[in-house]
């Protein structure tokens, strides 16, 4: 392997050392003579080009030879200039185009064009048919934001939930589907649909897409928006580029920091050390072994005794990476490679509170009594291997095709530290302890073939394929109490009478997931006069294919101990408790507790076809068609002891349209409907019981949910002032027929959630965003340097859980819904001086956090404020990026709604948890070879 990538290299630097010339020059507006910004200078045939600057300036380089030069802009003629060049001189080509009188859905194209600027962005976004909002690689550049979560959160309707996951309109994200360069994502999760965008750095981004409403070519599975995700593929010229940074977090860095031992290799985001030895006895095996027989104390004593916490001081937090890109002319042929490596680690310290209390008894309106009351102090390292190797191959105008590959490897040390007092196990002052650790290998693979097959015709070829193995090797859950008349202050090892995924508990967990994909999609624009102007067609299928199996024990302490031994057993030290010693006949046995409920296999075959066409009628757009979806789920588990199957095949007949009114060139108004569907996810199915530690609850799946049905509606009006500026206002309303929703089953004493088809929800709401610079409307050279981008989103969302509701509130709003989200970025860009800075600041309102029933009233996560600063400046070759990241340090709050009237804002209301993550201080610095 090692020796195939030094000859890749190789042979990439040999291709690089071809000698360009460089041909630059000026845009202007030919009546006027003002300099025009963002306009696409580009060479026909070949993927190299740029766009002009603020002043109107571009500059790129060409092979040697002879070369038509094509000049084009929204709502100008397009110009073309035959240009023959030298390797090694710099050529001047100026430009001075005239307006067109003619339409937007005139203005042709004919070569590669710059998509990841603001103003690419933004024009993407006035020329698609969809309700569509985006961010640009620009954009995403004067921010501090280090992965693509954090760059969501500045795009209209956006809400970011632990840092990773996405809703849209405040919908939950298993609403959402997500595609990276037009291929679907998978899930990266074992217990919910999601994908953790935390996974994808900024720096790979080109641009990101939000498409709010559907059309045809879309997945049909998109109540909420599909996510497009592109990475950079192309490059103008050879770049090398060393990146390194570190982190000083406020409430962690140099304190102390607690975790167990871990595995040589947890930098590199595996583990070596925790998991399962391969040579250990099936759980059948296992079980029929006598429980005091040496042959299970030899497999016991197998296990890693490793349930002490040690102390470290904790460093900052580093990350490191080179990239770089390569593009090589051949004649009609360009090959393009970029590709980049990282290695990172964080710390996260957070201290935080967490109660839990009695049901509120009306008639003692004064009385809110604690069932218990807890202090967590959690330690979170986060070790992450990242490589993008993104290739592409044009030939002429007619050819395209690219292979992108995207790799993370990730390992999350988890160490929680919880101390307090549980008043109905009134049995002394406690300590209970959680150490975990999860290691991810995620690949996301796709190939593209583009193939234009006339001026009317084209083909698109798409092959995806998506890995993901995730392993959770000895999760080690425990409880520890200090007897009330303790004389020796010795805290005492709580022991399980049976298996339990709490009391001296070890859980070991693997999930391993394929899916592929595939799609061909035909397009032919008609160019006589006729009914429709573009007509499209095309096929898709989907593959998935999970296996999760688990297993767990515990410690136990057998009758035939005597009541001296085991009052010593259970007071040893952490570091010696479960050592061989103390594991056998006389001490600690081990038994495990995993039934046939905690594996499952499960696969998923979507195949779609669908047909749209879009036609013109003077001012109008019309963008039309149908999806046709045909999906088979199955899953093979276990309900208790009994075999349980799965067999969900839907069809859905999915249409959509699509209406856009040009009022003028610079303004449009869209109405757009379609219908959508949800369907639920392999672990949304899975009977399986896992215990959430930090919720202190337990979650489990529900086979017999069925798919939801969504009707979408859409008005939203667009005004576009200036190039890269935009105003736009949107309603929105959808109702769910079916939704999936969570649900609270009751329980003595834990709450236990899953999952249940609900009658109907509604959602309603408005968005209004707004992107806007001062340049040429203020004479002071200061604020000309200023541009804004704000958006905010007001949501009313309704749900009716109907007669399943039982003990739960029947009517309230969707969970994890916020009603309302603002984001506003502040930007001051001098390109002279190559200075940035940015001021970004971000609230949501209160949103349901987790459903309750009698016993446990809704919980619910309270407005939090973030603010973040970036300061960028570049020296020659050095590029410093200075960013401060959640300046406010805002507390994140989750209250009780404890009276049960829909607010958590109530004298009554109590607090369930608190905690603060710290202020992060960031330094980077990119050196640039070229």
């Amino acid at each position: 392997m090692r020796l195939l990538y030094s000859a890749t290299l190789v042979l990439l630097f040999k291709f690089a050392n071809g000698q360009n010339a460089t041909i630059r020059g000026r845009v202007t507006d030919k009546i006027t003579k003002e300099s025009l910004v963002g306009v696409n200078v580009v060479v026909k045939g070949l993927s190299l080009g740029a766009s002009t600057d603020i002043d109107g300036f571009y500059e790129f380089k060409v092979p040697e030879g002879k070369h038509t030069l094509v000049c084009s802009f929204l709502g100008y003629n397009q110009q073309v200039q035959q240009l023959e060049v030298v390797g090694g001189r710099v050529y001047t080509q100026n430009f001075q185009i005239e307006e067109s009188s003619q339409m937007l859905g005139d203005v042709k194209v004919t070569a590669a064009k710059v998509t990841n600027t603001q103003a690419a962005v933004v024009l993407e976004v006035k020329e698609a048919k969809q309700v569509v909002s985006g961010i640009s690689k620009q954009q995403i550049a004067i921010s501090q934001d280090n992965n693509a979560a954090q760059v969501m959160q500045r795009i209209p309707g956006i809400t970011i939930v632990d840092g990773r996951f996405v809703l849209i309109r405040g919908l939950s994200e298993r609403y959402n589907n997500v595609m990276i360069n037009n291929t679907l994502a998978p899930s990266t999760e074992v217990d919910r649909r999601t994908f953790s965008f935390d996974l994808i750095p900024s720096g790979a981004l080109d641009r990101m897409l939000i498409f709010k409403s559907a059309s045809p070519e879309l997945p049909g599975d998109m109540a909420g928006g599909v996510i497009k995700v592109y990475t950079t593929h192309v490059v103008e010229s050879n770049f090398d580029q060393f990146h390194y940074g570190m982190g000083y977090r406020t409430q962690t860095t140099f304190q102390p920091f607690f975790r167990s031992q871990g595995s040589p290799t947890d930098f590199l985001g595996f583990d070596t050390y925790r998991r399962l030895p391969s040579d250990f006895p099936s759980t059948n095996r296992f079980e029929d072994l006598p429980t005091l027989s040496p042959e299970r104390t030899e497999f016991a004593h197998m296990l890693t005794n490793n349930f002490e916490v040690n102390e470290y001081t904790t460093p900052i937090d580093f990350n490191v990476g080179y990239s770089f890109g390569r593009v090589v002319n051949k004649g009609r042929n360009q090959f393009s490679n970029i590709t980049s490596f990282s290695i990172s680690q964080s710390y996260v310290h957070t201290k935080r509170g967490f109660n839990r209390y009695f049901e509120y008894d009306v008639t003692r309106p004064d009385e809110v009594l604690l069932r218990f009351e807890f202090f967590d102090d959690i330690y979170e390292k986060n070790n992450r291997v990242s490589l993008m190797s993104n290739f592409s191959w044009l030939r002429s105008s007619k050819y395209k095709i690219s292979w992108s590959n995207l790799f993370n490897q990730i390992g999350e040390d988890e160490t929680i530290l919880r101390k307090g007092e549980d008043f109905v196990q009134d049995i002394g002052f406690r300590r209970h302890y959680l150490l975990g650790y999860r290691s991810r290998s995620i690949y996301i693979g796709q190939g593209e073939v583009n193939y234009q097959m006339d001026d009317q015709q084209s083909l698109n070829f798409t092959l995806g394929l998506n890995l993901v193995n995730e392993s959770e090797p000895d999760l080690r859950r425990f409880r520890t109490f200090l007897p009330e008349n303790s004389s020796d202050g010795k805290f005492v090892m709580l022991t399980p009478p049976s298996s339990n995924l709490f009391d001296a508990s070890r859980y070991f967990g693997k999930l391993i997931e394929i899916s592929s994909s595939q799609a061909i999609n035909y397009q032919y624009k008609n160019t006589r006069p006729g009914f429709f102007q573009v007509l499209k067609t095309g096929i898709f299928s989907d593959l998935k294919y999970r296996d999760f199996n688990s297993r767990y024990f515990s410690y136990l302490i057998p009758g035939s101990v005597s009541s001296d031994r085991k009052a010593e057993l259970e007071r040893l030290p952490l570091g010696e408790i479960f050592s061989k010693e103390n594991v056998g006949p006389d001490g600690f046995v081990l038994r495990e507790g995993t039934r046939p409920v905690d594996q499952y296999q499960a696969s998923n075959i979507l195949t779609a076809v669908y047909i749209g066409a879009n036609s013109e009628y003077r001012r109008f757009n019309f963008d039309y068609g149908f999806r046709y979806e045909y999906n088979i789920q199955r899953l093979d588990g276990y309900q208790g002891l009994l075999p349980i199957e799965v067999n969900n095949p839907f069809g859905n007949f999915l249409p959509m349209l699509n209406v856009n009114y040009y009022t003028n060139e610079k303004s449009q108004l869209r109405v757009a409907y379609a219908r959508t569907v949800n369907r639920p996810e392999f672990r949304e199915l899975a009977p399986f019981l896992f215990y959430d530690y930090k919720l202190d609850a337990n979650k489990v799946g529900e086979p017999r949910l069925s798919n939801a049905v969504i009707d979408n509606f859409d008005l939203r009006y667009e005004y576009y002032p200036r190039l890269g500026e935009m105003l736009s206002i949107a309603l929105f309303y959808k109702f769910f027929d079916n939704p999936i929703e969570q649900r609270n089953i009751i329980t003595s004493e834990l709450p236990q959630f899953t999952y249940i088809n609900a009658d109907y929800a509604e959602n309603y709401g408005v968005e209004v965003e707004l992107r806007k610079s001062l340049k040429g409307v203020v004479s002071n050279r200061f604020l000309e340097r200023l541009s804004f981008n704000a958006n905010a989103t007001y949501i009313y969302s309704v749900v009716d859980l109907g007669a399943q509701a039982s003990a739960q509130t029947r009517v309230r709003p969707l969970q994890g819904q916020s009603p309302f989200i603002v984001n506003m970025i502040m930007a001051y860009s001098n390109e002279k001086r190559s200075e940035i800075i940015s001021v970004a600041y971000n609230i949501f309102g209160e949103r349901l956090f987790a459903i309750g029933d009698v016993n446990f009233p809704d919980i619910w996560e309270l407005p939090r404020h973030s603010i973040d600063l970036t300061v960028s400046k570049t020296f020659n070759r050095i590029q410093l990026k200075f960013g401060i990241q959640d300046l406010l340090n805002y507390n994140y709050r989750f209250f009780q709604d404890t009276d049960r009237n829909g607010s958590p804002y109530d004298p009554l209301d109590r607090n369930i948890f608190s905690f603060r993550r710290g202020t992060l201080f960031n330094v980077n610095m990119t050196y640039n070879f070229n």
